[in-house]
């Protein structure tokens, strides 16, 4: 799956979720656990869905297993009815009227994990720091812990790949984050890095093998991550894409100033 944290805005202000991908429109997981838990006869359809599969994207990767599994049946065909409701127009709706299916244009996709007090962290579309006026913005690959993926994998602890600038503290990282088994190895995923529309560097992702093995493990929410190519001098006003076929295109802007 394509798992994604998305801002979505209300009347009682901003909120952001856990989602994931689909066709090129944004499923809310746990609003739409908990319509499958309804149809299903549970009593208590939101109150389980908070305890299978979380709202935000700390929260999901700590719940493990039953999180993934239950987010996975949404859409293997054996759940909700009828098997491809995400793609219905209209779409349903929740227990209580909550909106279980957004156009991609409809929310805003956010870093799939949030940054620290320290360390801020871009979403796709936002705009990036300018810690100086050349500033050395590194393009990486980041693995993501969440103690669960297929029982055959010799990692159980990897949660996903994503797509990562990083200068000092700051970053920025997206637009999914990209399950496992939808990824052969690292050395699978090619990325290109495209500084104002010119193509500054192509490479694949092989070196964070050696890095995942080398830590022996990874815990739920924590990144680890390899260079794809040595630090690019970014300016105020420059435009960059960092671009695979397997995680997505993350698109920024140096800020200026």
């Amino acid at each position: 799956m394509k798992l994604c944290t998305f801002e979505v805005s209300t009347h009682l202000g901003r909120h952001q979720r856990a989602g994931a991908c689909k066709t090129g429109v944004i499923v809310d997981l746990n609003f739409a656990v908990a319509w499958y838990m309804a149809q299903s006869g549970e009593p208590e359809p939101q109150r389980l869905a908070d305890a299978l599969v979380p709202s935000t994207m700390p929260a999901f990767l700590r719940a493990g297993l039953r999180a993934m599994h239950t987010a996975e049946e949404l859409f293997l065909g054996a759940g909700p009815h009828p098997a491809d409701w995400w793609r219905n127009n209209p779409a349903p709706r929740g227990p209580n009227d909550e909106t279980l299916v957004y156009q991609a244009d409809e929310v805003r996709l956010r870093a799939p994990l949030p940054g620290c007090r320290f360390a801020i962290t871009a979403g796709t579309g936002d705009d990036l720091p300018s810690p100086g006026p050349d500033a050395l913005w590194t393009p990486q690959i980041a693995a993501v812990g969440g103690s669960y993926v297929n029982p055959g994998s010799a990692r159980r602890d990897l949660a996903g790949y994503a797509l990562r600038l990083a200068c000092g503290p700051h970053s920025a990282m997206g637009p999914y984050l990209v399950t496992p088994n939808d990824i052969k190895s690292p050395g699978s995923i090619s990325v290109s890095m495209w500084i104002n529309g010119e193509e500054w560097m192509r490479a694949d992702a092989g070196a964070l093998e050696g890095v995942l093995d080398a830590r022996g493990g990874i815990r739920p929410g924590e990144i680890v991550t390899a260079d794809l190519a040595g630090p690019a001098p970014l300016k105020p006003g420059d435009e960059v894409r960092l671009e695979s076929d397997l995680l997505g295109a993350l698109r920024n802007r140096v800020a200026q100033g």
